[in-house]
């Protein structure tokens, strides 16, 4: 038996004529942190609730565990579920509400209290177990939540934007624990989000979801760095995005010029999605923001070069980014990074500047 291992085939469903999920297949290995990622609407929680047991897919399968589920009821599914506004008891104390399912499965009472006492000491609440949901914080109560989900030790624990009620700087904090509770309890965590970059610092892998459709499964390096289409590219993280023409390739780069300047050139890499695009063929050039070097002066090592001038700038931290209106029609974005070191330039509003990058740092997708 795979323990914690999740697969599932061909999943649609549907809601009257709304189409929720759509054709949906995949493979959730045990022990790993899987995210579902997208904007709302897109059927990440109702995949979610499929793999639950609370949804019943109209057509397709779900394996947990090598075992076919059919309409086994969430109760006897080897998995739990952490939902969005925690769904504790206000009448009962900590202890009482890590406690609950385990009273339901007649659990010994000496049981229970050990068990009690390893979840209090698993989430750090040691000495809150007589406290009420109402003398918690938002991140305490969190840590309840699961503690009660994972007390019944589940091979599977599902998460529905568990996160999403707190504050930025509870939630980053959050993150942080949750990933390693992860890691210490070894089970598989399914986890939901439209958070981009929780999604990014939480996974193993990511499957990037849109109109109840998987459209990417991959690491979140694989997604970052190798998107398969503009969805993704402009989903996960920041994308300048150049519409062309492909005109030449060879077995190291492929040469990109735009529609709407012929002398805008690109050289890009090459790819495997190149080869599928005839030599005339439409695609689309994307450019992470922080991969493109700002300059007043050309550089000659690089290849890719635009003029422009600075439209704005915005101080964020880490990064310093401005807006460049070059001769393309879309302003583009460029982050520089802040690092404290003496004699970097930074650019004011009007200066014109050189925009470059080297080929690897182009993404050439095919034109959707």
């Amino acid at each position: 038996m795979s323990v914690g291992q999740i697969l599932l085939s061909s999943i649609t469903k549907k809601f009257g004529n709304t189409v929720a999920v759509d054709d949906v297949s995949l493979q959730i290995q045990g022990g790993e942190f899987f995210s579902l990622l997208g904007p709302s609407g897109c059927g990440k929680t109702t995949t979610l609730r499929i793999i639950g047991g609370f949804v019943h897919p109209t057509t397709g399968e779900v394996y947990i565990n090598d075992e076919l589920m059919g309409e086994t009821p969430p109760y006897q599914r080897p998995v739990n579920t952490v939902f969005q506004n925690y769904a504790l008891f206000p009448h009962k104390t900590v202890a009482q509400n890590i406690a609950f399912g385990l009273q339901m499965k007649k659990v010994s009472k000496s049981e229970i209290s050990d068990a009690v006492d390893r979840s209090l000491d698993l989430i750090q609440l040691q000495g809150y177990s007589e406290r009420k949901p109402n003398e918690l914080s938002g991140g305490e109560m969190q840590r309840v939540a699961l503690a009660r989900a994972l007390v019944n030790e589940p091979t599977i624990l599902l998460l529905d934007e568990p996160l999403s009620a707190l504050d930025l700087k509870l939630r980053k904090q959050m993150q942080f624990e949750l990933k390693a509770l992860q890691r210490k309890v070894g089970i598989t965590f399914v986890y939901v989000t439209h958070d981009q970059g929780e999604a990014m610092a939480l996974s193993d892998r990511i499957a990037v979801m849109n109109e109840g459709k998987i459209l990417q499964v991959g690491t979140p390096s694989e997604i970052y760095d190798s998107p398969q289409n503009r969805f993704v590219a402009d989903f996960i993280g920041t994308s300048n995005f150049f519409e062309g023409i492909l005109i030449s390739t060879d077995s190291e780069f492929a040469e990109v010029v735009t529609n709407t300047d012929p002398s805008f050139r690109f050289v890009c890499p090459h790819h495997d999605d190149i080869t599928a695009v005839p030599i005339d063929g439409p695609v689309t050039v994307a450019v992470r923001p922080e991969r493109i070097e700002i300059s007043t002066e050309p550089n000659p090592d690089l290849p890719n070069c635009l003029r422009g001038v600075i439209q704005d700038q915005s101080y964020l931290g880490t990064t310093q980014q401005y807006t460049v209106q070059t001769d393309y029609p879309t302003p583009m974005i460029v982050h520089q990074q802040n690092t404290g070191i003496q004699g970097i330039q930074r650019f004011r509003e009007g200066d014109t500047v050189c925009l470059q990058w080297a080929a690897e740092n182009a993404i050439v997708l095919k034109a959707d």
